[in-house]
């Protein structure tokens, strides 16, 4: 059994790289559904959502401009993952809102990214999940944009 503690610097690195390929699994799976992260990010957003969603949440939600979010709507809306209309209330404001297909595509990419963080869970005790928890939580904690 250890008695010293790890170094801070290798654990920092070890939680780059699980980071980086975390992010590229993720971009794999998304491209496989010809999807951007960007995109599964809104139709996320979309199908988490209780009703429409505005594009400036969408924009904030995928921290993309603007006018990056109606280019990326535009492709979204062609390929059949979403649809556009005006509010009956303001009609300067779009509503946006996942289709049953965006829908799917979502589900479909969720169910493939679930696969590795069960594997791994399974061979953890409690007790060493609780540990992972609480580490990545003071880590995110020590970032200025994280609550």
């Amino acid at each position: 059994m250890r008695t010293t503690a790890p170094d801070p610097g290798r654990i920092a690195d070890l939680g780059g790289r699980l980071g980086t390929a975390l992010r590229e699994r993720f971009d794999a799976v998304t491209r496989d559904l010809g999807l951007t992260f960007r995109e599964y990010q809104c139709l996320e957003t979309l199908r988490g959502a209780d009703g429409p969603v505005t594009a400036g949440r969408i924009a904030l939600e995928t921290h993309l401009s603007t006018g990056a979010v109606t280019g990326m709507l535009d492709r979204l809306e062609r390929a059949g993952h979403l649809h556009r209309r005006k509010d009956r209330l303001d009609r300067r404001r779009i509503l946006v809102e996942c289709t049953p297909a965006g829908a799917a595509r979502v589900a479909t990419a969720r169910a493939a990214l679930s696969r590795l963080p069960e594997a791994v869970v399974s061979n953890c005790t409690v007790t060493e999940l609780l540990a992972v928890e609480r580490c990545l939580t003071l880590w995110l904690a020590a970032l200025p944009d994280e609550p």
